[in-house]
């Protein structure tokens, strides 16, 4: 029964990092469209910046999604 709860468990866990990793990639193909739209090359720095929005607004969606 506490195998199963703990399975049960990873599985919850897996969805939502394989969730929060298909936004994180919609996310970042969506700046690189828009830096491609605009004629600028997405540079390491970009792109870290931009990561580390995304990630702020990810935790926040995923602590929305706990609260439901």
């Amino acid at each position: 029964m506490v195998q199963d709860a703990k399975s049960d468990r990873v599985k919850q866990l897996l969805k939502e990092n394989e969730k929060y990793l298909r936004k994180l990639g919609s996310k970042l193909q969506e700046a690189k469209a828009a830096a491609g739209r605009s004629g600028h090359d997405v540079d390491e720095i970009g792109s870290a910046s931009f990561l580390k929005n995304s990630e702020t607004t990810l935790e926040n969606e995923d602590e929305d999604d706990q609260t439901k």
